[in-house]
């Protein structure tokens, strides 16, 4: 049997969930479990592994400001500047769960990260 797997001093909220991941999966009480039990909690605890690293990308990415003004083409071609924003708290469900980050958004709720994510 393997030493339980402990994160380094400083390590990323992602960094720390794989080490418990990993000590979980090494510890005598998984060893017990059925083969079916071990890959359903694997498959919890991953996600949420990948949850927190995607959390920690969007936090890199930073809060979308694109300068004192954002422009906007609407569909009959009129371009409109939204110039009045605010810092505010955005969610995004992914395929591994909520992710929350703060970001500029205009009061029409159009936010910069959102056309990033999306890749416009």
């Amino acid at each position: 049997m393997t030493a339980a797997t402990h994160a380094p001093s400083g390590a990323t909220p992602a960094a720390v969930e794989f080490a418990l991941l990993q000590s979980w999966l090494a510890s005598g009480g998984s060893l017990q479990l059925p083969l079916h039990e071990i890959e359903c909690q694997q498959q919890i605890r991953g996600r949420e592994v990948q949850r927190l690293l995607l959390q920690a990308h969007l936090q890199q990415r930073g809060n979308g400001d694109v300068g004192p003004a954002l422009y906007l083409r609407q569909q009959d071609g009129e371009v409109v500047a939204y110039s009045h924003r605010r810092l505010g708290t955005r969610s995004l469900t992914t395929v591994f769960g909520p992710s929350n980050w703060f970001a500029w958004v205009t009061p029409d709720q159009v936010c910069p990260v959102s056309f990033l994510w999306i890749g416009r």
